[in-house]
């Protein structure tokens, strides 16, 4: 936790939510970073980053870095879905 909360410290992302799941195949927990698209570029081109994830796949089986969209983004993504699903008519 102390490189996400560095990163929220420096202003390099918005903020960061840390989720532990339940019983699952594969998924036993995960991290969401929250910032702007160049935030998130930011860090995940940075060499930190990159050096903090060879570090974590030491410990961690499949470990995945992915997109997602929240907020804002996530109606973007919906509105967007919907006009394909319009032109199917």
């Amino acid at each position: 936790m102390e490189y996400w909360s560095g990163l929220k410290n420096d202003g390099r992302i918005q903020n960061f939510d840390v989720a532990v799941l339940g019983p699952h195949a594969r998924l036993g927990g995960f991290i969401l970073a929250r910032g702007t698209e160049q935030q998130i570029d930011g860090v995940r081109r940075s060499k930190e980053f990159r050096q903090v994830m060879a570090r974590t796949r030491l410990h961690v089986d499949e470990l995945v870095v992915v997109d997602a969209s929240v907020d804002e983004a996530l109606g973007q993504q919906i509105l967007e879905y919907q006009e394909e699903i319009d032109r199917l008519d």
